[in-house]
């Protein structure tokens, strides 16, 4: 997800490998616009960033 400097959405992109299905939808709770409580602060002013959340899940079968 791509945040700007006052904190805001202005994009998000999910990625599975391998694909998964279209129901697992992790941007949904991240639209363009809303505000966030990532800020930072370069040299003494607002700047915007890049967050990259992993997951990781391991499903075992019963025998």
């Amino acid at each position: 997800m791509s945040v700007d400097a006052t904190g805001q959405v202005v994009a998000c992109n999910a990625t599975a490998t391998p694909p998964m299905a279209s129901q697992f939808q992790p941007c949904i709770g991240y639209p363009v616009g809303k505000e966030t409580e990532f800020r930072w602060v370069r040299d003494g002013k607002p700047v915007g960033g890049t967050v990259i959340r992993t997951m990781r899940q391991r499903v075992t079968i019963d025998p």
